[in-house]
């Protein structure tokens, strides 16, 4: 899943307007643009849906929109080699610079 801000470069690129706000939220496929990032997007996306029988569609979720809670929910937080997710990770160096300076 790609995440855009509402401006961002690339999106005229990838998307065909210059504002997430022109962007209809129901697209379901990105039109082909003759342009080297358009044409690695679409590569990835049709690449994956060959090796998959069944795939989901493209869906634009835009900040504030009634449908970015739902879309939140999806998202998942990596964790570092050591197991630590983000605010671990920070409270680890944290403490690890107030060991240093004490």
């Amino acid at each position: 899943k790609q995440w855009y801000q509402r401006r961002v470069r690339g999106l005229q690129e990838v998307m065909g307007v210059t504002v997430l706000d022109q962007v209809d939220p129901t697209v379901g496929n990105l039109q082909p643009f003759d342009n080297a990032t358009s044409i690695r997007i679409r590569g990835i996306i049709d690449e994956i849906r060959a090796k998959r029988k069944q795939h989901l569609r493209l869906n634009v979720v835009r900040q504030k929109d009634k449908t970015e809670h739902i879309f939140m929910q999806f998202f998942v937080e990596d964790k570092t080699e050591q197991g630590m997710n983000y605010t671990d990770f920070l409270c680890s160096i944290h403490r690890e610079i107030r060991n240093i300076l004490s």
